[in-house]
């Protein structure tokens, strides 16, 4: 794949034509995600993936596949919005530190192509700096410091509390206030890549 992104008007290879996609099989998806969230859970919460108790991990690693299960139907549904006739599909690709899962939209105006990598965007988008307020009494935050801060505060009794059904609606919103972000970006016609890559001059 050219993956050149220093020139404006860049398009990626089609999806079909791609040869280092690869179609992802009904039964190899939820063994895809199960890696998928324990890479995220590595990268974004490594002393509850390296130290943390077995509860503990289960929990965070249940947040973490969640949050990737919710940014892919906020992704289908979105592109959907923008793209009545496009299309939603999703693909593994080799990347040096494992096998991940691409979601590529396809169709819709001048058949436009975006790669998105799931577990990349979701460790962005936690990442990425916000703020809480107005004028003077912003704030800046990041939600892995705010769960991480959640985690902390919480007594034994509510983290053994902690249900699917809890954790599944905290990642829902969470995912949900990334919206208008992803929006944005779909909605960019120099759009190929989520996350896009830095930009390369010269």
């Amino acid at each position: 794949m050219n993956d050149n992104s220093g020139r404006k008007a860049f398009r990626p290879t089609p999806l079909d034509e791609n040869r280092v996609l690869h179609v992802v099989t009904p039964w190899a998806f939820a063994r895809l995600m199960e890696q998928e969230a324990n890479w995220l859970l590595q990268r974004t919460f490594p002393v509850w993936s390296h130290e943390g108790d077995p509860l503990t991990r289960a929990i965070w690693t249940r947040m973490c596949s969640e949050l990737l299960l919710e940014t892919g139907e906020l992704l289908a549904l979105v592109w959907k919005t923008l793209n009545s006739e496009g299309d939603v599909r999703l693909f593994s690709r080799y990347m040096p530190d494992g096998l991940r899962v691409v979601v590529g939209l396809s169709g819709g105006k001048d058949d436009r192509q975006v790669q998105v990598h799931l577990v990349e965007l979701v460790f962005a988008e936690l990442r990425r700096e916000r703020s809480l307020g107005e004028g003077k009494q912003k704030e800046p935050f990041t939600f892995i410091d705010v769960m991480r801060q959640e985690y902390d505060q919480a007594s034994d009794v509510e983290r053994e509390d902690t249900t699917r059904r809890g954790v599944a609606a905290v990642a829902l919103t969470i995912a949900r206030s990334w919206l208008p972000t992803i929006r944005a970006a779909l909605d960019d016609e120099n759009t190929w890549r989520l996350p896009m890559p830095p930009s390369r001059k010269g």
